[in-house]
């Protein structure tokens, strides 16, 4: 497949580059070599307000995302779905291989795959067969934020909340994360919110320093090695 390579991407003083922008529903990416570097700090991202449904991003390799992504300019992501005004459904990320996201000497926490506003019912987000590794921590003044290989954010039932609010209101979602090999992270997965449609299965969690990290939610169910916030 074709080759997007942002390595001689110079960083900004706002946000780094994204590799490629999904900004209609039903847009399909397959095959494609997504290298970044210091200046990119999103390899996929999808506008959930213009692409809400039927995106489909398969058999790709996203590596070397390590600038300053998403709106605060803390985080790199390899995918990231985002958005304010509208939910996200029928996602299907599948087949991809994510490594080496973020970077500490650059103050970008690293995300494989970050996905917010996830909407219930039947439809919402397919994550299968992925191999996620490599997801670099970074210390931003003093604190310390951990790599995440899959993060989920659901729609929020209430507008004024956020993820630092205590007792989460985020309890509407739909996601099937299956047959994944993420591994080699400081955080597997990482879930915020009584996600009630959730189903993590199957996947190969090793050497993650947590294999699941969740707010709001009970991970009994779970197993492995386990972080709750409370």
């Amino acid at each position: 497949g074709a080759t997007i390579n942002g390595s001689n991407i110079q960083s900004s003083s706002g946000i780094d580059a994204t590799l490629v922008k999904i900004t209609a529903p039903d847009v399909h990416i397959e095959g494609f070599e997504i290298v970044g570097g210091d200046g990119v700090g999103t390899g996929i991202s999808v506008q959930i307000d213009k692409a809400d449904s039927g995106t489909t991003i398969k058999d790709n390799e996203i590596k070397n995302i390590a600038g300053q992504g998403g709106g605060d300019k803390k985080e790199s992501f390899g995918v990231l779905a985002w958005g304010t005004t509208d939910t996200l459904d029928n996602i299907t990320i599948t087949g991809n291989t994510i490594e080496n996201i973020g970077s500490d000497s650059n103050n970008a926490q690293g995300f494989g795959l970050f996905l917010e506003e996830l909407a219930d019912g039947t439809d919402g987000a397919v994550i299968h067969d992925n191999e996620i590794q490599n997801v670099n921590t970074a210390t931003i003044d003093s604190d310390t934020y951990p790599g995440v290989g899959i993060g989920i954010l659901p729609e929020l039932t209430d507008p004024t909340a956020s993820t630092s609010d205590d007792g989460i209101v985020s309890d509407t979602a739909n996601a099937d994360i299956r047959n994944n090999t993420v591994e080699n992270n400081p955080v597997g997965i990482s879930v915020a919110g009584n996600v009630s449609q959730l189903t993590v299965t199957q996947n190969d969690l090793a050497n993650n320093d947590l294999s699941l990290l969740t707010k709001g939610r009970d991970p009994s169910s779970y197993e492995g090695s386990i972080g709750v916030i409370n």
